[in-house]
């Protein structure tokens, strides 16, 4: 079963496992929730969170291929909202903000080329070299890394309250703070009887600690176990676009790198109510 799918079980069947338990609580016992429980109100909480960063890069420098990455971490974070209910219709708003344990998405390639002139064109290894003739060392180098370190978004939250449960469903935009490490490298030497005639760097690199903005939307179950206190679960997705870089040269073709980067959050929390 792919991770992400195995995620969203494993938090339903937790969610379901936490209701059923307080299905068997004994009415009327110390610390158990009201029949009528309400969400209203402010409320602030903690959740732990299985989460997958699907990543996908591509440049025209043309060493590395376009590729994708899916990898798992854990991250931690708040919420803090307020809502009411109007009838069985419950309506809020709720900011929250994860931290990531994010190793990050990488790679990285090198080439070395010999390139001589005359009759033999191309870029030969290993070729003799004839008196006089011009022989041009090549090195091609291309990196990446991309990390994400917190995300902190804004939503909306719309439920539907059934005594002590309520699904829900959520939407709004989200700003993630990511690392990005990129370089390539062209670097040309030619000479002639040894002697240097001739010398080509071309080195784009950035090193970019930004924010960037997407959307996030996602659906739950919140379940009151306690008079003040609930249990979340919720998966969440957030996609926070393509981070587009471009070099450009007045020698070469301008250089564009490209990152895309798209969360999936499973989320199980708790909430304070107020």
């Amino acid at each position: 079963m792919p991770h992400r799918e195995a995620l969203i079980v494993a938090l339903v069947v937790l969610m379901a496992g936490a209701a059923e338990a307080q299905d068997f609580r004994p009415s009327g016992s110390a610390g158990s929730a009201a029949p009528g429980a309400s969400f209203d109100g402010a409320y602030v909480g903690f959740s732990g969170a299985f989460s997958q960063v699907d990543r996908g890069f591509s440049s025209n420098f043309g060493l590395l291929p376009a590729e994708s990455d899916k990898s798992d971490h854990v991250s931690a974070g708040f919420h803090a909202g307020y809502g009411a209910t109007f009838g069985s219709l419950y309506l809020g708003a709720e900011g929250d903000v994860q931290f990531f344990d994010d190793d990050g998405f990488e790679d990285s390639g090198a080439l070395n080329l010999l390139r001589l002139s005359g009759p033999i064109a191309g870029a030969i290894v290993g070729a003799p070299v004839r008196p006089g003739r011009l022989q041009e060392s090549i090195r091609i180098e291309e990196s990446y890394r991309q990390r994400v370190r917190q995300t902190v978004s804004a939503k909306v939250r719309a439920g539907y309250q059934l005594g002590r449960f309520m699904p829900f469903v959520t939407g709004g935009v989200t700003a993630g703070h990511v690392q990005t490490d990129y370089a390539a490298r062209y670097l040309s030497d030619t000479t002639r009887n040894g002697a240097l005639v001739g010398q080509i760097r071309y080195t784009p690199e950035i090193s970019d600690d930004q924010v960037q903005f997407g959307y996030t939307l996602g659906a739950g179950l919140d379940v009151a176990i306690l008079e003040n206190v609930s249990l979340r679960g919720e998966y969440v997705f957030t996609d926070l676009g393509t981070q587009r870089y471009i070099f450009e040269s007045a020698s070469f073709q301008d250089l564009e790198a490209e990152f895309d980067t798209k969360i999936h959050n499973a989320r199980i929390g708790f909430s304070y109510h107020f």
